[in-house]
């Protein structure tokens, strides 16, 4: 039996994942309080794919969120991808984790599978979040005897994709914040009230970023933010470059290259499996070989001149995965 918890931690990426004790209201509070990011991003109205709570049109089971309230980060995809009734779970969750005793947070995290997976014991634990490698170190300490896929592509493919993504242009925009007035207004750590700070932002003169503060922001002030596509190749050579030195050495970490995942889908999806210690099932792997397709070349939608842009900023995350002669 394997668990998948996915997207748990994406949820949980402006909280402090460091190991420490915390009590039973503390990590509820820290699994179920929406971050100031998610509130605004859903006010907004933007919406992700990896958000599987129908904030925007609720249904029987699922209702008690919306984009008004805001979404838990144990409810934006972790609890719906496990059940069609989330509400339930959720507060079944509610009145059992803050009677937890005081434990390290991986305890409590391990106490949290336990629940999700309804008492039975699964041989596997999966957790897919897109982005995790920035904060692949954090997790490694949480859980140091975790197995690791890091499963990359083209920096230049990603960067177009994570263009496309509302959460990377929230980055995108906190970065910008962060830049102009030395703190991040989003995680409230700036002096002063959200008007005070929203004057530091006019007092700057720069009226773009002003209509982007926390108080002020609103959708058509964020699609009016622009960012360079080769801001996004940065972000992801960062990511590579921080993030590769912390995985752990084989065996307990298998490298995959989405390219070669593309080619040969039935081979991968077996060398994935037998490095998770899970079944083969020949049948269910032909299905899951079936929904592999290639993605359209971007380089062709992006244009010459912004694809050469991309290319010198993704060069040495480029480098530090295939090597200086491996890619063009």
């Amino acid at each position: 039996m394997a668990l998948s918890v996915s997207e748990l931690f994406s949820g949980l990426r402006d909280h402090d994942l460091s190991e420490r004790e915390m009590t039973g209201p503390e990590f509820w509070d820290m699994v179920s309080i929406s971050s100031r990011t998610d509130l605004l991003g859903l006010r907004c109205q933007l919406r992700v794919d990896e958000m599987l709570y129908p904030a925007f049109d609720p249904r029987p089971g699922a209702s008690r969120f919306s984009w008004e309230t805001g979404l838990p980060p144990l409810m934006q995809a972790c609890i719906p991808h496990l059940t069609d009734r989330p509400d339930d779970m959720y507060a079944e969750l509610e009145e059992m984790t803050p009677r937890q005793p005081r434990r390290l947070l991986s305890g409590h995290l391990m106490w949290l599978f336990g629940v999700l997976a309804a008492g039975r014991r699964p041989a596997v634990l999966v957790e897919r979040s897109g982005g995790s490698l920035s904060y692949a170190t954090a997790l490694l300490r949480l859980f140091p005897q975790a197995r690791v896929v890091h499963l990359y592509r083209d920096g230049r493919e990603c960067a177009v994709s994570m263009s496309k993504h509302a959460r990377y242009k929230l980055a995108m925009m906190r970065a910008a914040l962060s830049a102009q007035f030395g703190f991040d207004p989003y995680l409230g750590t700036g002096p002063g009230d959200p008007d005070e700070r929203a004057i530091w932002a006019k007092a700057a003169g720069d009226a773009e970023l002003a209509a982007l503060m926390p108080d002020r922001i609103d959708r058509a002030s964020f699609d009016r933010f622009d960012v360079p596509l080769r801001k996004y190749g940065g972000m992801w050579t960062k990511m590579i470059v921080d993030g590769l030195d912390d995985l752990p050495p084989s065996p307990r970490l298998l490298t995959l290259d989405y390219t070669d995942l593309i080619a040969d889908p039935a081979r991968h999806i077996g060398r994935l499996l037998e490095f998770a210690g899970l079944d083969r099932d020949p049948g269910l792997e032909s299905e899951m070989a079936a929904q592999v397709r290639p993605p359209a070349d971007p380089r062709h939608a992006v244009g010459g001149q912004q694809w050469h842009e991309l290319t010198r900023a993704c060069r040495l995350g480029m480098n530090r995965l295939y090597g200086r002669d491996g890619w063009k």
